[in-house]
């Protein structure tokens, strides 16, 4: 899903990271690249938020992870959170 999305391909990456979401929902990676492909293709700002709460809470000192959730908040116009 990664490479897909990276490569410019989010509409191949989309449902490659929703499968992967089901098949392994406490991986912090797999929320992380769902949460961010939603972020950044604008899908579902709000979704993604959650999702990657869900990544920080199961990975709390990656700093990536961190990043991709203040991303969504700023998508979501709340830039407070974003900054916390």
């Amino acid at each position: 899903a990664w490479a897909y999305h990276k490569s410019g391909n989010s509409a191949a990456a989309l449902p490659i990271a929703e499968n992967a979401a089901r098949i392994a929902p406490g991986s912090p990676a797999v929320l992380d690249t769902l949460g961010l492909i939603l972020t950044e293709t604008g899908k579902d700002t709000k979704r993604a938020a959650q999702i990657l709460v869900r990544a920080v809470n199961a990975s709390p000192g990656d700093p990536n992870i961190r990043f991709h959730l203040a991303k969504a908040h700023v998508a979501n116009d709340k830039r407070a959170d974003a900054v916390r």
